[in-house]
C-alpha cells in the first residue's frame, strides 16, 4: 500500500528496504507503522465531507462535460496533500466512467517555471525526468499523434517540448527558448483532445509557490476548456491570497473550501490510530492533544515521533539489543514537558538528535524546502579542507581552523589524499539521510529539478524553518555562499531557474555585488522569453543588492528596467527610471548614457499624447548625442522626432527628419534601424496621400523585420500594413494582419501595440457586422488605455465606441462618447485624431433629429467641416477623402445637391487617385446623379 501521512500523502512505490518494517502493527484499514518513528501510516480522519464535496464537483464535471475549477486552502500542517492524494486514489479506482487524474506539485524558490505543468505533462506522457531527450521527445510527438491530427500534433509536441525542457532541434514550430503565450494554446488543444476521450482531474499542490506564469496558465486553463469534462483543483496554503490576490477570479467561478483542523474527536481517533498497538494511551497524552495542538494532524503525529525519539513510546523493536514489548513508559512521560505547537515539536525533536544529524539538517536547511545530496557533500568537504571558506570561519564539526588556513592549498588536496578519503563524505551523508528519512524528517524525491542529482525536501515547511533560524549568521553566511558555488558548477547552472537561485545564495552570503550580476543574467533570460513582470522582480532585486560603488552596472540595471516598463506600457514607472539614468550619467559624466535615457523619456511622451514635452526631451536627447558624436544616436533621435512631428500633422518637417534618420542609417548598416525608419517614413507617406510609397516603404521594413526576426518589429510593420490595407478598403487582409500582429504583440507583452490593434479589429468586425465582438476589442483597448494614461489610445477607442452606440441606433450615447473622444484627442495634441472625431461628432449629428448648435445653425455641417478643413491643412489626403465624402453625402440629403457633388467629385478623385475602393461605391453615386 502507499506510504502517506497526515500532510504528504501516500507517495508512489513502498520502500524494501529491511529498516522499513512495520514495527506499531496492523491497523483496521491495513495500513502500518514503520520503525523508529519514520513513516507513521495515519488513518484519514475528519476530512470525509471535504473528498465528498470535492468528489461531486469532479462527478459534476464528469456529468455535464463542463469544466470546474476549484481551491483547497488550508494552514501547514492541516492535511491539503493527504486531502489531495486520497481524492486522487478515490477518482482512479471509484468513478464511473474512469477519470484520467494528474497532479503536479509547484516548487518553492527557484523552482522552474511552469514546474507543476511540465509534472503534470511527464505523467501523462509517462516520460521520467531522467530519461535522454531523444526518447522524451518520441514519447511526447507519438502521443500528441495519438490525440490530434498530424499538423497540429506536431506543433503542441515541439511547444510542448519546450515546456518539458526537451525541445526539438531545429524545430520550425518553435523560435523560443522558453514558453510563451503559444505554450498556453498547445496546452489547451492537448487536454482539449484527451478530455474528449473521457473526463479528467488536474490536481495541483503548494501553489502558494506559484509563479505568475503558473497561475496565469491555470487561469487560461479554466477559462478556455470550456465545454470540456476537466477537474482543475488546486491546494494551497492560505497565503495564496497574498501571493496571488486574483487567484480563481474569472469567467469560470471558482469554488473554494477551506480545510478546518480537525475536531477534538478527530484529532484523539488519530492519536490513537496511530498508538493502537501500544496499547490505551495515557490521558495526559489524550487532553494535550485535545487541548493542545490545535486540531493538527501534522503536530499529532510529530508528537508521536518525539514520543518513540525518546522512548516514551515502545515500539516492536529492539532497544541495546533488548527486545521491548510496545507500551508506553509513563516515568518518562512524566519527565518529558509537552510541546504545545509545531516549532516546539521541532525544537523537542532537534535536542533528542544525534549531532551529525543536526550538522546534516543545517547544511540541507540553508539550501532550502528542497536540497541536493550533493550540494550537503559539497559544503561538508569544503568545510573539511578549508576551501571556500573566508579566514578565521569556523564552528562547524569538521571546519578548519584559523592557524589551518593559511597552510590550505588553494588548488584543494591531493590526489593522494582524495583516494585516502575516497567517497566517505558522501557516504556518510547518504547514511545520515537514510536515519533522518527513517525519523521521518526529510523524503528522497522520485525525481530531481537538477539533471544527475539526488533530490530530498524537508517532511513539512516549520522543520526547515526552525533550523534555518537556528544556525548562527556567520555559519548561514558561508554555506550560501558555498551553495552558489556548487550551484553554478550544475550541469544546468546556466538556467534561468538556476541564476536566480544563485543570486538569493550571493545575497544571503553577504555578497551583494556579486548577487545582482546573477539577478541580472536571470532577468535578461526572463526578457528573452518575454515574461515582463518576472523581469521586472529581478532587475528590482538585482538594484536592491547592488551597492554604491559599482556605478556602471547601476545604470545599465536602471536603463534594462526602464526598457521593460516601457515595453509593458507602464509609462510612469519607465519615465522614473530612465530618470535614473539620466541621474547617474551625470554623476558619471556619461553623455551617450544620459542621451539614450532622454531619447526614451521623449517617446513615452510621445506615446502619452504629450508632443511638446516629447520634442523638448528629444531635442536635448540629441544635442547630447551630437556632443558625444554618436551618428547611431543622432539618427535613433531624428526618427523619433519626426515621429512626433508626424503626430502633430507637420509631415513636410517630419519626412526630413526622418528621411535624414534612414539615410544615416543606411550609411551604417544596421537593418533593425532602417525597418524602424522606412516603417515611420510609410506611416507620413500614407498620411500624405502616397499609398503607393508607403506600401513599399512597409513591404521593405517587414521583410528586414522577419529576417532578424524581430517580434515587435514584426507586429509593427503588420499593424501598418493592415491598417493601409483597410484604407484600401481590402477588410479582409487588414483583419489577417491585425490578427497576426495581435498574437505576437500579445506574446511579448507589448501592450500599447495591442491597444492599436484591439481598436482596428474592432473597426473591421465593427465593418463586416460583428457588433458584439467589436464591442468587446474596443472595450478590452479602452480599459487597457485607462490603465496606461495613453491619452491617445483613449481618444481612440472611445471614438469607436461612439460610432459604434451610433451603429446601433443610440446617437445620445454616441454623441456624449464622440465630445469625450474630442476632448482627449485636443488634450493629446494628436491632430489626426482631433479630424477623426469631428468627423465622427459630424457623422452623429447627421444621424439625429436635433442637429443643430447654439447658434441655430446645423452642427454636423459645423463639425464635418472642421475636421475637412484640418485634413486639408495638414495634408492628410485619405482623411480628407472620407471627410469630403461625409460633408458631400450631408449636403445631398438635405437638397443642397450642386455643393455636395462638387464635394463627393474631390472625393472620388482622392480615392482613385489613392486607389481606395470608397472610389468605386462613389463613381456609380455620382452617375446616378
Amino acid at each position: 500500500m502507499p506510504q502517506s501521512d497526515p500532510d504528504t500523502g501516500p507517495r508512489p512505490g513502498k520502500a524494501t528496504d529491511p529498516g522499513f518494517e512495520p514495527v506499531l502493527g496492523p491497523r483496521d484499514t491495513g495500513e502500518a507503522v514503520t520503525a523508529g518513528a519514520g513513516d507513521l501510516f495515519a488513518p484519514l480522519c475528519g476530512r470525509e465531507d471535504v473528498i465528498r464535496q470535492l468528489l461531486s464537483l469532479a462527478g459534476e464535471s464528469a456529468r455535464t462535460g463542463q469544466v470546474r475549477f476549484c481551491l483547497v486552502t488550508g494552514a501547514p500542517g492541516v492535511g491539503k496533500t493527504r486531502v489531495l492524494h486520497e481524492l486522487r486514489q478515490m477518482l482512479e479506482t471509484r468513478s464511473k466512467p474512469p477519470v484520467q487524474v494528474l497532479s503536479g506539485t509547484t516548487g518553492g524558490e527557484g523552482a522552474q517555471a511552469y514546474g507543476a505543468v511540465a509534472e503534470l505533462l511527464r505523467q501523462r506522457f509517462e516520460i521520467d525526468p531522467r530519461e535522454p531527450a531523444p526518447g522524451a521527445r518520441d514519447k511526447l510527438l507519438r502521443g500528441c499523434r495519438a490525440l490530434l491530427p498530424g499538423v497540429r500534433a506536431t506543433e503542441v509536441a515541439h511547444l510542448l517540448g519546450e515546456l518539458l525542457r526537451v525541445p526539438f532541434p531545429e524545430s520550425p514550430v518553435t523560435e523560443m527558448r522558453q514558453p510563451g503565450a503559444r505554450v498556453y494554446l498547445a496546452v489547451k488543444r492537448l487536454l482539449t483532445a484527451d478530455a474528449s476521450r473521457g473526463p479528467m482531474a488536474l490536481l495541483f499542490d503548494e501553489m502558494e509557490h506559484a509563479s505568475a506564469e503558473t497561475v496565469n496558465l491555470l487561469r487560461y486553463l479554466a477559462e478556455g476548456l470550456s465545454g470540456t469534462p476537466v477537474f482543475l483543483c488546486a491546494f494551497a496554503r492560505p497565503e495564496i491570497e497574498e501571493t496571488h490576490p486574483t487567484f480563481g477570479q474569472g469567467d469560470l467561478p471558482c469554488e473554494r473550501i477551506e480545510l478546518q483542523p480537525l475536531s477534538k474527536m478527530d484529532s484523539v481517533a488519530l492519536l490513537l490510530g496511530l498508538t493502537q498497538s501500544a496499547g490505551e494511551a495515557p490521558m495526559s497524552v489524550i487532553r494535550h492533544v485535545e487541548q493542545r495542538l490545535h486540531g493538527s494532524p501534522r503536530a499529532i503525529v510529530e508528537l508521536v515521533r518525539l514520543f518513540l525519539e525518546t522512548q516514551v513510546l515502545h515500539s516492536q523493536a529492539h532497544a541495546g539489543g533488548q527486545e521491548v514489548a510496545p507500551g508506553w513508559e509513563l516515568g518518562k512521560l512524566r519527565q518529558l514537558t509537552l510541546p504545545h505547537d509545531m516549532e516546539e515539536l521541532v525544537y523537542a525533536r532537534l535536542r533528542a538528535m544525534d549531532p551529525a544529524e543536526r550538522d546534516l539538517l543545517e547544511k540541507a536547511a540553508v539550501c532550502g524546502e528542497h536540497f541536493w545530496v550533493d550540494a550537503v557533500v559539497a559544503v561538508t568537504r569544503c568545510s573539511e579542507v578549508g576551501l571556500g571558506v573566508p579566514a578565521g570561519e569556523s564552528g562547524s564539526p569538521g571546519s578548519v581552523s584559523t592557524e589551518d588556513h593559511l597552510n590550505v592549498d588553494p588548488d584543494g588536496p591531493t590526489l593522494e589524499e582524495i583516494v585516502v578519503s575516497g567517497d566517505r563524505a558522501t557516504s556518510g551523508v547518504t547514511e545520515t539521510l537514510r536515519e533522518l528519512t527513517l525519523l521521518g524528517l526529510v523524503r528522497p524525491l522520485p525525481h530531481s529539478t537538477i539533471s544527475g542529482e539526488s533530490e530530498f525536501r524537508f517532511a513539512y515547511p516549520p522543520l526547515r524553518d526552525v533550523i534555518y533560524e537556528g544556525i548562527p549568521g556567520k555559519i548561514r553566511r558561508r554555506y550560501h555562499g558555498l551553495l552558489a558555488q556548487w550551484l553554478d558548477l550544475t550541469p544546468d547552472g546556466h538556467h534561468e531557474e538556476a541564476q536566480e537561485a544563485i543570486a538569493r545564495h550571493l545575497e544571503r552570503a553577504g555578497r551583494g555585488d556579486a548577487a545582482a550580476r546573477r539577478y541580472q543574467r536571470a532577468a535578461e533570460a526572463a526578457c528573452e522569453r518575454y515574461a515582463h513582470g518576472k523581469a521586472t522582480r529581478l532587475f528590482l532585486r538585482a538594484i536592491a543588492c547592488l551597492g554604491t560603488v559599482d556605478l556602471s552596472t547601476r545604470i545599465t540595471l536602471w536603463h534594462e528596467l526602464g526598457r521593460v516598463f516601457h515595453t509593458k506600457g507602464d509609462y510612469d514607472n519607465a519615465l522614473s527610471a530612465y530618470e535614473k539614468v539620466v541621474r547617474l550619467s551625470w554623476v558619471v559624466a556619461s553623455r551617450a548614457k544620459a542621451a539614450i535615457a532622454l531619447l526614451h523619456m521623449g517617446q513615452i511622451w510621445r506615446q502619452k499624447g504629450e508632443p511638446q514635452l516629447s520634442l523638448d526631451y528629444l531635442s536635448r536627447a540629441l544635442e547630447l548625442f551630437t556632443q558625444a558624436e554618436d551618428q547611431a544616436g543622432v539618427a535613433d533621435t531624428l526618427d523619433d522626432i519626426g515621429q512626433v512631428l508626424w503626430l502633430s500633422g507637420r509631415y513636410d518637417e517630419a519626412l526630413d527628419r526622418s528621411a535624414t534618420a534612414l539615410e544615416q542609417r543606411r550609411r551604417l548598416g544596421d537593418r533593425a534601424k532602417i525597418g524602424a525608419s522606412l516603417l515611420n517614413i510609410g506611416n507620413i507617406e500614407r498620411h500624405r496621400g502616397l499609398f503607393e510609397e508607403a506600401d513599399a516603404c512597409y513591404r521593405e521594413a517587414l521583410a528586414l523585420r522577419r529576417a532578424d526576426g524581430h517580434k515587435g518589429g514584426i507586429a509593427a510593420c503588420l499593424n501598418a500594413v493592415g491598417v493601409l490595407g483597410y484604407q484600401r478598403g481590402d477588410v479582409q487582409a487588414a483583419r489577417r494582419h491585425w490578427e497576426e500582429a495581435l498574437a505576437l504583440s500579445e506574446e511579448i507583452g507589448a501592450t500599447p501595440l495591442q491597444m492599436a490593434l484591439l481598436c482596428h479589429l474592432g473597426e473591421a468586425l465593427m465593418a463586416q457586422g460583428s457588433l458584439p465582438d467589436a464591442e468587446a476589442h474596443f472595450r478590452k483597448a479602452q480599459g487597457l488605455a485607462r490603465d496606461l494614461s495613453d491619452r491617445r489610445l483613449l481618444s481612440e477607442s472611445t471614438r469607436a465606441l461612439g460610432l459604434l452606440a451610433l451603429r446601433r441606433g443610440n446617437p445620445k450615447e454616441a454623441l456624449q462618447l464622440c465630445q469625450e473622444a474630442l476632448t482627449l484627442a485636443e488634450s493629446a495634441g494628436v491632430r489626426v485624431d482631433v479630424g477623426r472625431s469631428l468627423l465622427s461628432l459630424g457623422e452623429v449629428h447627421a444621424a439625429t433629429l436635433f442637429d443643430a448648435s447654439s447658434d441655430g445653425k446645423p452642427a454636423a455641417l459645423d463639425y464635418l467641416r472642421r475636421g475637412v478643413a484640418l485634413f486639408r491643412e495638414i495634408g492628410n489626403d485619405a482623411e480628407l477623402a472620407l471627410g469630403l465624402e461625409r460633408i458631400g453625402r450631408y449636403q445631398l440629403e438635405h437638397g443642397e445637391t450642386q455643393e455636395g457633388r462638387a464635394l463627393l467629385s474631390e472625393a472620388q478623385e482622392i480615392f482613385n487617385r489613392l486607389k481606395m475602393r470608397a472610389g468605386e461605391s462613389l463613381r456609380k453615386m455620382l452617375d446616378d446623379l
